[in-house]
């Protein structure tokens, strides 16, 4: 949990090189999506503003926006999800079976359930994202799941519109607010570069491509080594609505279920 460099494997992008498409893809590449999902959110939470409701007039919300998005994830997302395997023997098949079921049934006491959340953001921000990385306690222990899936917000995903396969971006960007204590408690060396500026959350980056892992917090190098996976470990999935333009702009691509019924939601 140091700060560390990788050994024994091979990185082939320089920390300059991260730091350059961290501007293009943050600053530009992704700069219209994101306008349009900050509008989007507006209308899921009911925050829009509405210019033409004066006193004494009152403005009443009907939460139509969140229904649009929360509504179909309850339809589409089954109550009692399956997974058969097709074996070359009947043993084989019950035992892949058995182990797979068992792991859907982990997955569907996750809180929040993870099979609605990845089709809430489809539905809400035009895309989703799947985090998939191994778990220290199976390692240790064998027990619970052998790896840990992780739906993030993707207004927080920042990923290329290349992909190794279907669905894996070959490179992959994360930038949030974090807790300052858990950076802390993670990577002990971080020396905190804006400690004294009275700030709780550190500006959290990571960096993934099929080489390479780095995290920086606050513009700090914390971690940097190969990527064990040789992947990066996300999954990506487009809402549907949208459709690659001439110009390349991601925002033509990723589109959500609200963008062109805002009017109606406003109605």
């Amino acid at each position: 949990s140091n700060i560390a460099k990788g050994k024994g494997g091979i990185m082939t992008i320089s920390t300059e090189e991260i730091g350059k498409l961290k501007d293009r893809y943050l600053k530009e590449l992704y700069s219209d999506v994101r306008k349009e999902q900050r509008i989007d959110k507006e209308y899921i939470d009911d925050t829009f503003k509405v210019e033409d409701v004066t006193q004494p007039h009152k403005i009443y919300r009907l939460g139509t926006g969140r229904e649009m998005v929360d509504a179909p994830a309850e339809q589409i997302v089954t109550a009692n999800p399956e997974v058969f395997v097709e074996a070359k023997n009947r043993e084989a098949t019950t035992r892949l079976s058995k182990f797979f079921n068992n792991l859907i049934a982990e997955l569907k006491r996750q809180n929040p359930n993870p099979f609605k959340e990845t089709v809430k953001n489809k539905l809400g921000r035009g895309e989703s994202y799947v985090r998939v990385f191994h778990s220290e306690r199976w390692i240790a222990n064998q027990t619970g799941m052998p790896f840990i899936f992780q739906v993030l917000d993707p207004m927080v995903i920042y990923g290329s519109p290349d992909e190794i396969e279907n669905g894996i971006p070959s490179k992959i960007m994360v930038s949030y607010e974090r807790q300052m204590d858990e950076v802390i408690m993670r990577y002990p060396l971080w020396t905190n570069p804006k400690k004294g500026e009275g700030k709780k959350l550190a500006t959290w980056f990571e960096y993934w491509d099929s080489d390479t892992r780095y995290f920086e917090a606050d513009g700090e190098e914390v971690l940097r080594q190969p990527n064990i996976y040789g992947i990066p470990p996300f999954a990506r999935q487009y809402s549907g609505f949208g459709r690659r333009s001439e110009d390349g702009n991601l925002a033509s691509l990723i589109v959500s279920d609200i963008r062109y019924s805002r009017d109606l939601v406003a109605l």
